[in-house]
């Protein structure tokens, strides 16, 4: 996560899939709609089973089709009511 609470998101290999590109399609049209939310769940890579930390509300702000992987660019919309749980804080590095 960037400074300004961005953050990447790239679709893998299964992106030429039916399934995936209906989510991609969806991901996308958030730049122009209200009506979709979208959350971010995230877990500390060591150790995978930890738990996931529920990091609130993203925010479109840019997509890549370019570029392989493809690569979307999100604004975490709740980083700032989200400081003070140590779980999050400690996902983004603020401690």
């Amino acid at each position: 996560m960037s400074a300004c609470g961005r953050v990447g998101w790239y679709v893998g290999r299964s992106a030429g899939r039916s399934a995936c590109r209906s989510v991609v399609r969806r991901l996308v049209g958030c730049a122009k709609s209200t009506s979709t939310t979208v959350l971010l769940f995230c877990r500390l890579s060591v150790p995978k089973t930890g738990p996931y930390v529920m990091c609130g509300r993203l925010r479109y702000v840019s997509h890549n089709f370019n570029r392989r992987p493809l690569k979307f660019t999100w604004e975490l919309e709740d980083r700032e009511a989200l400081r003070g749980i140590d779980a999050f804080a400690e996902m983004v590095a603020l401690k």
